[in-house]
């Protein structure tokens, strides 16, 4: 499904309906935009032909509209009984504002109408965003989603929900693909969706940014993992402190077995105190998955761990990142010779030692590096012949830098961005031959920094 889907895509862009913002690690359209004449378009032919109607504000006219609609928009406060005025609804997604303030009302409206399942048992799409779903007004009840059987897709992303709010039957979701709480904190202690054994795509994520920190909450790697063959999408499952770590990680490992079309995982690890390691002994070949090109390790690695070796890694990864895996030796002569590797992010502390060394020949196909907060690094050696295809450079907090890479030796590289003390640094005259190959060297600002 995904392939043909991509096949659509692929057509709409080579004519030009469709223009790329973005392209993802695999090297696929990420993000897609079109001209503002082609939407205005789109949306009226679409509203026409009954395929998708857009609600920007609330009015008699749109209500009756809503009787009729298969697929609705809401970029506003839904009408009056909408659930009620949908049965033939297919799919919904309703978009709110990403701000939110504990001793305020919810940012849509102070009165939000409710949606029922009365109208909306046929769905098989239900996206919300940027929507808090706590006060006593909130859009959606618990009732809703358990009365979408048919249900496929379920997104609630950027939103503020109830402590319980998905501990729902699987039952209700027998056929559901899709689970995408990307940004959503949730706090609970059994999933029972997770027990769906439908699913294929799995974001149990959450990103939250304070001012100079970044918090991230996750679910609990479950112990019921036998469901879970058709998944190609895992992230992100965590471990946490306590005396059944080895079992859930045997969990994982069994999983992992049996998922032979999982193409990306990322694994968020929970402790204090005492190291409960991320990869230990019996879990050393955890990685080596021969489908997963896409992975994201967060958290402490055991101490006879901490130095890289090939056999430890995907042999087809394409997309790596790594945060507070505390290496202590250069992980570039490992990493270097991953002949797939697109995107390399090392991200904080993920690398305690002082010196990277980038080789001739390595890294022949990595075209965007991330180097976040390793604050020990002094010297960043970059030798000519390294990262022949590196297009994109973010570094970011490397504060005993000592000189400035010599980033002369990497003629491919078109962007460029820094924070703070390195921008300053890179402007400086004796650095100037090492950067004017570069189109494009930016300053990075604080809420751009893990983007």
């Amino acid at each position: 499904m995904e392939e043909r889907a991509q096949d659509f895509l692929e057509e709409l862009l080579q004519r030009s309906l469709v223009q790329v913002i973005e392209k993802s690690w695999d090297g696929n359209c990420k993000i897609c935009g079109v001209h503002d004449l082609v939407r205005d378009m789109a949306i009226h032919e679409a509203r026409e032909e009954n395929f998708l109607t857009v609600f920007t504000k609330e009015d008699d006219e749109m209500q009756l509209s809503a009787q009729k609609v298969r697929r609705a928009m809401l970029q506003c406060s839904p009408p009056t009984n909408f659930g009620m005025h949908s049965k033939n609804a297919r799919s919904l997604f309703h978009f709110g504002s990403y701000e939110f303030d504990d001793k305020q009302p919810n940012p849509l409206s102070p009165h939000l109408p409710k949606l029922n399942n009365h109208g909306l048992r046929l769905l098989k799409v239900l996206f919300i965003e940027g929507i808090d779903l706590r006060s006593e007004n909130k859009i959606i009840h618990i009732s809703l989603l358990q009365g979408l059987i048919h249900l496929r897709y379920l997104g609630i992303r950027h939103c503020l929900v109830p402590q319980n709010f998905f501990n729902i039957p699987c039952n209700c979701f027998k056929n559901l693909e899709t689970l995408n709480f990307k940004g959503t904190y949730y706090k609970f202690t059994h999933h029972s969706l997770w027990e769906v054994p439908s699913l294929r795509y799995v974001n149990l994520g959450r990103l939250f940014y304070e001012p100079t920190c970044r918090r991230r909450w996750s679910m609990p790697l479950m112990l019921a993992l036998d469901h879970h063959s058709n998944i190609q999408t895992l992230k992100f499952v965590m471990t946490i402190k306590g005396n059944s770590v080895k079992k859930k990680w045997q969990n994982l490992k069994s999983l992992l077995k049996r998922t032979e079309h999982l193409v990306s995982l990322a694994i968020d690890h929970k402790s204090s105190g005492d190291v409960v390691p991320l990869l230990s002994e019996g879990t050393r070949n955890l990685l080596c998955h021969k489908t997963i090109q896409k992975l994201f390790l967060f958290g402490l690695w055991e101490r006879d761990l901490c130095v890289l070796n090939l056999g430890m890694l995907p042999t087809n990864l394409t997309k790596l990142t790594l945060e507070w895996s505390g290496l202590e030796e250069d992980p570039m002569p490992v990493l270097e010779r991953l002949q797939s590797l697109t995107i390399l992010r090392l991200w904080v502390r993920s690398f305690e030692g002082t010196e990277l060394t980038c080789s001739e020949g390595g890294f022949p196909r990595l075209q965007k590096l991330e180097l976040v907060q390793l604050y020990a690094i002094s010297h960043w050696n970059i030798k000519k012949g390294s990262m022949p295809r590196l297009s994109h450079l973010k570094m970011v907090d490397l504060y005993k830098l000592q000189v400035f890479p010599e980033l002369q030796n990497v003629p491919t590289l078109r962007n460029l961005e820094l924070y703070e003390g390195l921008y300053e640094i890179s402007g400086q005259p004796e650095n100037h031959y090492k950067i004017q190959h570069i189109s494009s060297v930016r300053q990075l600002k604080i809420r751009r920094l893990y983007e």
